[in-house]
């Protein structure tokens, strides 16, 4: 854990650090990414390509609204920003969720199935709303279930209080290979504080302990209490 947040330091400090003010500083806002790491040229690569797409099919269906269906090139450009855009956005945002519920695998096959019936329609129709009610607007759904597959919905690793320690120890300017050493450091202060207890009480009280060996409480019994008293 520590030298993976090292490495993600270290990243960071190999980028070039950008000019505040002036003509130089509106350049460097292009030119910052010379030193960047690959994984973030592809990271704005792939974004390039998503909406250069998404510019694409929005051209390509106002052609198809207006050519094989016989809307104006008022109406297509309308439909197409007042109807397939905020069903994309709103469906978008819903996707999550759905994929939440019913995970990875179903949300796969939905999003096929209705992409595939919503193409269908939009191929042979010429029904105006037939193909707006059977086909846009299902065609949104199935394109925002597979965004949200592209994006991926894997929960995020928990971290247990070693890796939040690590992450402490790295930010007070430790060396990650102390890592261990620390964490074996603090370990050892609470083996010697049970194995102390232990000693003075000459019995076992902290597992973990074998099955076949009987727990014991030897704390305070069962107690009433007095009539009208409620615990605190």
């Amino acid at each position: 854990m520590a030298q993976i947040i090292k490495e993600g330091i270290a990243s960071e400090e190999n980028v070039s650090p950008v000019a505040s003010k002036g003509f130089g500083g509106f350049v460097a806002k292009f030119t910052v990414l010379k030193g960047a790491q690959r994984e973030l040229w592809l990271t704005f690569l792939i974004k390039f390509f998503i909406y250069t797409a998404y510019s694409v099919t929005n051209k390509t269906m106002v052609l198809w609204l207006s050519n094989d269906l016989g809307f104006s090139d008022q109406a297509s450009v309308a439909l197409v920003g007042w109807i397939w855009a905020p069903a994309m956005t709103i469906f978008t945002l819903l996707a999550g969720s759905l994929t939440d519920a019913i995970g990875l695998r179903r949300t796969f096959f939905l999003g096929v199935a209705i992409c595939t019936i919503a193409r269908s329609v939009m191929a042979t129709t010429t029904i105006p709303s037939l193909a707006l009610g059977c086909g846009i607007l299902p065609l949104a759904i199935g394109e925002a279930l597979g965004g949200e597959l592209a994006r991926g919905k894997a929960s995020p690793p928990a971290i247990n209080i070693d890796g939040a320690a690590a992450v402490l120890l790295l930010e007070l300017g430790f060396a990650c290979e102390l890592g261990r050493g620390i964490f074996v450091l603090s370990r050892s202060v609470g083996i010697c504080a049970h194995a102390f207890e232990q000693l003075q009480r000459g019995e076992r009280i902290k597992g973990p302990i074998p099955p076949e060996i009987a727990f014991r409480y030897s704390g305070v019994g069962p107690r009433k209490l007095p009539d009208g008293e409620n615990l605190p």
